[in-house]
């Protein structure tokens, strides 16, 4: 038979409460007190018996458990002598088995929860997202990598953070090629700013230095956007306000505040700029030269008259070319009373047997244009090569007449074909010329190719004109016959072949030396840049084409220095990233000298207008010259123009007025 687990007799064990919530200490020694804790779970730390009394009479009532009737007995006044040590009650088996069933059953509401929600996560989302967040076709999965599995994934997985924000740059794709790295920025380019800015003296505040020493600088390590931008804080929390010291965690000189420590300003007008010099032109060129240079028209004596405010008064724009400089500059931009650029020109004839051939009226000279020779495929500068015979410019012409723009093209090859896509198009000027100068070039050429002699002969052309060109083709070319050459003259300001040639001699930069026919490019390059002549014989005045680059400088982006050439003022530029904003709004009540020059200041000394040399784009190209600052005329502005308004007094010193962190 099986012995029982516990004996149940009143004389050898005493009643368990199975159902309290509360066990004497002394149980686990096996020698528990007779009354156990409260239902606080206190100990009542009593007497180990309550005495019986048989009239005067008390008899102990310990029971045989507790080794029985004491051998003291009990007191006079019935009191028992022995007692209990105090002791430190513990929970019972029953309170522990209450909470793992209830855990348990939690669990398993948990569980059918989850599997009878499907595919909703609101049961596990951290908060309400912000204003801008909070459409309905943004969920879980359009920002969190591990919100894209099954309920577990979402339940067990952790979300990297740089995987998160590559689901961020689905939407903002305005932040550039490099989002992640510090300010956008590459990280190549971030040699140059650090040096920059660790050359400048400041003091570090102690807070700065402390949380300094918790960043990581590494200028390599990339950011995730939650760095900065935390969400679930509701509708109206703002995810992109930081404080000044946030900001400064990371950079290289810290400072206490804008009006204490923050430094200078960098130059003004901003890297990239028209070159043109106010003071210059206030106190020479509209005071001593207008009348000589624009009779009849009035010279600007305020800011005004270059410049308007934007429709929300943000930026202050330029005016056109027509509003601000037509009225000195258009005449020579036009340049009617010159013969222009030559692109194509017949040299003297030699030799038998070269068929029709026109008789110039003037000397032509032996030097072949730029683009005629980048047509011909004779290497330039090569002073052993000889000059391109008769037949190789009439079947050059003969090709380009019969094909149209696949033969310039295939003459130019893939590298260089963009030179010969110029807009307005030379053919047109070249099937002029062919159909004056040789009228039966078609036939001649088929006969050589046959291997068939062909005679001698002279082609009479139109007399020349004193005054004007001859046989304008339109869209700014003409057949000039005198001198046997097509020639390009700009048809105004922002002429398309001037701009256009000029852009892709650029690109030629770090390939010079691999480019065969470079001094023929640079050599057109160079008329349309020179600001002395159009590189004509007949032409010792300046000419329209060689004044592109008195004004729209050459500059070399700080960033990721690449040369482009200015077309328009920076402002209006697109594409420029920049960290800093200003807005004229707040700071502009009215637009009149005396507010422009609060912060504009024009300098003292006018120094004469610099005129760049022909050679300066060729010598940029090769390496031997740098892009030249540009001169505005203008001090740079001054904090002690913003300090009077924007300090820790006024609140008006917080870094995101002026600043921002991705560079656009």
């Amino acid at each position: 038979m099986t012995d029982p687990l516990q004996e149940f007799g009143w004389k050898k064990s005493s009643y368990e409460r199975p159902s309290d919530m509360w066990v004497c200490g002394q149980a686990c020694e096996g020698t528990p007190c007779a009354f156990g804790p409260t239902a606080k779970g206190q100990c009542q730390h009593r007497q180990a018996c309550v005495p019986k009394s048989n009239g005067p009479e008390f008899f102990c009532q310990r029971p045989l458990h507790l080794s029985g009737k004491c051998s003291e007995g009990p007191l006079e006044n019935g009191a028992c002598p022995n007692e209990f040590p105090q002791c430190k009650p513990r929970h019972s088996l029953l309170y522990f088995r209450r909470i793992v069933v209830g855990l348990s059953a939690a669990l398993s509401l948990a569980m059918c929860l989850l599997l009878w929600s499907g595919e909703s996560t609101e049961a596990i989302s951290p908060g309400p997202l912000t204003s801008h967040h909070a459409s309905s076709d943004v969920t879980c999965q359009s920002c969190h990598t591990a919100a894209t599995g099954d309920w577990t994934s979402k339940v067990l997985t952790h979300s990297t953070p740089l995987n998160d924000s590559a689901l961020c740059m689905k939407c903002h794709t305005e932040l550039g090629e490099n989002p992640f790295h510090s300010h956008g920025i590459a990280v190549e380019a971030w040699e140059t700013i650090s040096s920059a800015a660790s050359s400048k003296p400041g003091s570090t505040p102690f807070l700065l230095q402390v949380s300094t020493s918790l960043t990581d600088h590494d200028s390599h390590k990339q950011h995730a956007c939650s760095e900065c931008h935390q969400e679930h804080h509701g509708a109206k929390h703002d995810m992109v306000s930081m404080t000044n010291n946030q900001c400064q965690s990371c950079h290289q000189q810290q400072f206490a505040s804008f009006e204490h420590g923050h430094p200078e300003f960098d130059r003004t007008p901003p890297q990239g700029s028209i070159r043109f010099d106010h003071a210059a032109h206030f106190k020479r060129y509209f005071l001593d030269d207008a009348n000589r240079l624009m009779p009849d028209a009035l010279a600007p004596t305020d800011c005004q008259a270059c410049h308007v405010a934007s429709d929300d008064r943000s930026n202050m724009l330029t005016r056109g070319f027509e509003q601000m400089c037509s009225a000195c500059h258009e005449r020579d931009i036009k340049d009617r009373d010159y013969p222009g650029i030559a692109f194509f020109q017949l040299p003297a004839p030699a030799g038998d047997e070269i068929g029709e051939w026109p008789t110039a009226q003037q000397s032509t000279g032996i030097e072949i244009p730029g683009f005629m020779r980048l047509l011909l495929d004779a290497p330039s500068g090569d002073s052993n090569q000889s000059e391109p015979d008769a037949w190789e410019i009439k079947e050059l012409l003969h090709d380009i007449v019969r094909h149209g723009q696949p033969a310039i093209d295939e003459k130019l090859g893939n590298n260089l074909k963009a030179f010969g896509q110029i807009e307005p198009s030379i053919i047109p000027a070249l099937m002029h010329a062919q159909q004056v100068w040789f009228p039966s070039l078609h036939d001649e050429v088929a006969k050589r190719r046959e291997g068939i002699a062909v005679d001698n002969s002279v082609v009479d052309v139109p007399k020349a004109n004193s005054t004007a060109p001859q046989e304008e083709i339109g869209g700014g070319w003409y057949v000039r016959h005198d001198d046997l050459s097509v020639r390009y003259r700009p048809i105004g300001h922002a002429d398309p072949i001037a701009r256009h040639w000029l852009e892709q001699t650029l690109k030629l930069r770090g390939k010079v030396d691999s480019v065969p026919d470079a001094d023929s490019i640079f050599a057109v390059s160079e008329v349309l840049s020179n600001p002395t002549g159009s590189g004509s014989e007949l032409t010792p005045v300046p000419v329209a084409s060689g004044r592109c680059l008195s004004c729209h400088a050459v500059t070399r982006d700080p960033v990721t220095s690449e040369l482009s050439i200015v077309w328009s003022p920076a402002p209006q530029r697109a594409g420029q990233r920049s960290l800093t904003r200003f807005s004229h709004a707040p700071h502009v009540h009215e637009t009149s000298n005396t507010v422009c020059q609060t912060c504009h200041l024009l300098k003292d000394s006018a120094p004469p207008l610099h005129r760049n040399s022909p050679e300066l784009l060729t010598n940029i190209l090769k390496g031997n010259a740098e892009p030249s600052s540009v001169t505005c005329g203008i001090h740079d502005v001054s904090m002690n123009s913003c300090v009077k308004c924007h300090s820790s007094e006024s609140k008006l010193d917080n870094c995101q007025q002026c600043h921002r962190y991705h560079a656009r």
